[in-house]
């Protein structure tokens, strides 16, 4: 059995996948919805050559939702600007377990090789063909660095209030 507590109220008391249920909940931020400001509040993360303006998932209609089917294809578009000349970029996405923060799965590409010069606003898209995720809650994280991964730009994750993507 578990006791889950918000604001030193019972949310729930009972069975322990219950209750991990409500608390992952509980982290979700309120509207379930990315809030474009915390992208522009936020600390910055990295060299601070790169700025990520916005962040998407799109369901396999391409409309923009953070809930996607099991089996079902789902892409991630994100908005970016750069604030200097960089060498080549690229992107990591990482989805993580919200409880523990393990991760479950990585993906990273390359964008550009070549420079990419200052002061554009561009976006990218990763697309996931029938990725396979158990249905749940699942924390993300964007990373845009250079090609080889080592070096970050920029990044986000619960810092900006991503919404969980829900399988």
């Amino acid at each position: 059995r578990a006791l889950v507590l918000d604001e030193a109220r019972i949310q729930e008391e009972g069975p322990t996948d219950r209750a991990l249920t409500v608390f992952v909940k509980l982290l979700q931020p309120v509207s379930g919805q990315l809030d474009t400001a915390n992208l522009n509040n936020r600390s910055t993360w990295g060299t601070n050559q790169i700025r990520i303006k916005k962040v998407e998932m799109l369901d396999s209609q391409n409309r923009p939702s953070w809930i996607a089917h099991s089996g079902a294809s789902l892409s991630l578009r994100v908005e970016y600007e750069t604030l200097t000349s960089i060498d080549g970029l690229g992107i990591i996405f990482v989805i993580k377990n919200p409880l523990n923060g393990e991760v479950i799965t990585t993906v990273k590409e390359p964008i550009h090789q070549e420079m990419v010069p200052a002061q554009q606003t561009k976006s990218v898209l990763l697309e996931f063909p029938k990725p396979s995720l158990r249905p749940g809650e699942y924390s993300v994280e964007v990373h845009l660095g250079n090609p080889d991964g080592d070096r970050n730009y920029d990044w986000v994750g619960r810092d900006a209030d991503l919404p969980f993507l829900t399988i």
